[in-house]
């Protein structure tokens, strides 16, 4: 997840950081709507990392 992070935010976009629950369901549901988007092949992937990632993160708070 942190490879992707850093090829999205080097192509400008931004990724929200927070490190609580409620940032990691905000950045799984954006990242994963955004892997939907009409994007190259790596920022699909990248995309779907984060959101991969972010639900893993959300799931060790036991939220």
């Amino acid at each position: 997840m942190t490879a992707a992070v850093d090829v999205v935010e080097a192509s400008g976009a931004e990724v929200d950081r927070g490190d609580d629950a409620g940032a990691h369901a905000r950045r799984a549901l954006r990242w994963h709507a955004y892997a939907r988007a009409p994007l190259d092949a790596l920022h699909r992937r990248c995309a779907a990392d984060i959101a991969r990632g972010s639900l893993r993160l959300l799931e060790a708070c036991g939220d």
